[in-house]
């Protein structure tokens, strides 16, 4: 968390984009992970942070969906060469 602190601040110009993945959830719609949800966005919205990490960084819940992420990152680097 220190680490990821410090890229948070020292990212003066919003390059970073940081997400934390809580991957313990295997079911995401069960009443405590519901409960956790609700808490961290109501949370993030208010104190601009995430409850769980003090982190400026959107927490989830679940397993990142790698595809969709390493695609948009290719997608994001072709624009740039373009």
């Amino acid at each position: 968390m220190d680490i990821l602190r410090e890229v948070e601040q020292e990212d003066h110009n919003n390059i970073i984009d940081v997400h934390i993945f809580i991957t313990q959830f295997y079911q995401k719609f069960d009443l405590r992970t519901t409960m956790l949800y609700i808490c961290e966005r109501h949370f993030q919205t208010i104190a601009k942070k995430s409850l769980f990490t003090g982190l400026q960084a959107i927490t989830h819940f679940g397993r990142p969906e790698f595809h969709s992420l390493l695609g948009s990152i290719s997608d994001s680097l072709m624009q740039e060469h373009q």
